[in-house]
């Protein structure tokens, strides 16, 4: 069973979204030229423990070529085409350089996955995933020119041999083929290589993409299946859109009886959300579960600076038991509650410097909710009820600003409050992002009528307490 409130937070800090990162690239240089793509073949063999790489690289008269930090020793047998000969290329620290090679550049190499996942402790290389299955992102295994052009594109198929799968968060434009700006290969989100079990749903006019890692698990495909689109659903409803068309959601083996962690990944035009689940969890459990929904929750929100994580992780601890109640998923007691034990670790403490300047848990998550309570509170105020912070949020969603997107915190701040007709989100953030701010959360919580044991009706903003979480 799910352990106590404080320890799922505890337990859920750092499974929002991440961005594994890669040698970063020269800037970017206009040739002039012509949209070009780098072009990938790449083959799994029968057990997923190795990739066979082939790649065209076009425009590439001279090219320093390399993979994600922490990749580099498990790439292999990097040969060159040269006159039809292939001509083998030595690693200098951590790249490989091709000199003079042709307008149209072919190199072969193999990747081997198997052993990533065994040696790299770092996330976002490679992980087992289960049996037989293992996480890697395409930046890990995809060997490619560290200097962009700003026009270039990467283009890579995926094949395998004898049953096993592969599966992403990236949109297909054909058949196992995926295109993304080559600008953003470090942003690419996680996928699958093995023999999990794969299935499409559809949650309105947007289909999603499930993958069951073998595993045993007490619930059928179908009850795993039916949580995950419960979730995703609830979050459609709540946005009026599902946030990234074609999302992965990879369901991990673990052992227990609950839902456990979640890890969320976007870049390059779409997401990826892996959940541990335990083996010997039923139906009852994930219809109790907020993982899900929180992870998703997460792509509805453009990426921000890194001193911004608090918006990010703060929005989804806010709206994710908002988002279950009206869906009918939770109770209006349970939500207040959660809110009036939990919500206090993100006040300030002694010697704060605003949620942009100091990471602790309690205001990253918590602090963060509180912002995002307060403004929902305050743009009701303000608009009599008219707007609420859904608007701000779907407003921002229909601006392109979801997390497969980096913008500046600005942007979305501007964004929301012309939906509402407010300066609420700004004037927000100014007073608690690079200062400790103040917020009276007692007293909000009294004119909201909350507290520890019940729901006060005749409380002086209990109507608006209503109203957040109304279906």
């Amino acid at each position: 069973m799910k352990t106590s409130v404080l320890a799922i937070a505890l337990a859920t800090m750092g499974c929002g979204e991440t961005h594994p990162v890669a040698k970063t690239p020269p800037a970017a240089r206009d040739s002039g030229g012509e949209a070009v793509a780098w072009a990938y073949e790449v083959v799994a063999n029968r057990d997923a423990t190795e990739l066979d790489v082939a790649a065209t690289l076009t425009r590439a008269a001279s090219i320093e070529l390399s993979v994600s930090d922490s990749a580099e020793p498990f790439v292999r047998d990097v040969r060159v085409e040269r006159g039809g000969e292939w001509e083998a290329i030595s690693p200098r620290g951590t790249s490989w350089f091709v000199q003079e090679c042709a307008s149209v550049c072919r190199i072969r190499y193999r990747f081997e996955l198997r052993a990533a996942a065994a040696e790299v402790v770092r996330d976002g290389i490679a992980r087992r995933a289960g049996d037989g299955v293992i996480e890697s992102p395409a930046h890990a295994w995809l060997l490619h020119p560290l200097q962009t052009h700003q026009e270039d594109r990467a283009r890579f198929h995926v094949a395998a041999e004898d049953g096993v799968r592969f599966a992403t968060g990236l949109r297909a434009t054909a058949p196992d083929t995926y295109e993304i700006r080559a600008s953003e290969i470090s942003r690419v989100p996680y996928s699958l290589f093995g023999k999990f079990r794969a299935s499409e749903v559809h949650i309105g006019d947007t289909s999603l993409k499930v993958a069951i890692v073998p595993g045993r698990f007490r619930a059928s495909d179908a009850v795993l299946t039916e949580w995950i689109t419960r979730s995703t659903g609830a979050v459609r409803d709540y946005f009026g859109a599902f946030p990234m068309e074609g999302t992965l959601y990879a369901v991990l083996p673990r052992s227990g009886d609950s839902v456990g962690f979640g890890r969320a990944s976007a870049g390059a035009g779409g997401g990826s959300i892996l959940i541990d689940v335990g083996r010997e969890t039923d139906e009852a459990e994930l219809r109790r579960d907020w993982v899900a929904v929180h992870e998703t929750l997460h792509f509805a929100m453009p990426s921000l600076a890194r001193e911004h994580i608090w918006a990010e992780e703060g929005l989804a601890t806010y709206l994710e038991p908002i988002v279950r109640r009206r869906a009918g998923l939770t109770s209006d007691e349970d939500l207040w509650r959660q809110f009036y034990e939990m919500m206090p670790n993100g006040l300030p403490r002694a010697g704060d410097r605003g949620m942009d300047n100091t990471h602790t848990w309690g205001r990253i998550y918590w602090g963060g909710a509180i912002f995002w309570l307060v403004a929902d509170v305050e743009i009701r105020k303000r608009t009599q009820n008219a707007h609420s912070l859904r608007d701000a949020v779907r407003a921002i969603l229909r601006a392109g600003g979801n997390n497969s997107e980096m913008w500046e915190a600005s942007r979305m701040w501007d964004e929301g409050d012309r939906a509402t007709g407010t300066h609420v989100l700004r004037d927000l953030a100014a007073s608690m992002g690079s200062q400790p701010g103040s917020v009276d959360l007692a007293g909000l919580f009294r004119e909201l009528g909350v507290s520890a044991t019940a729901l006060d009706d005749s409380a002086p903003r209990a109507a608006l307490r209503k109203a957040i979480t109304a279906r």
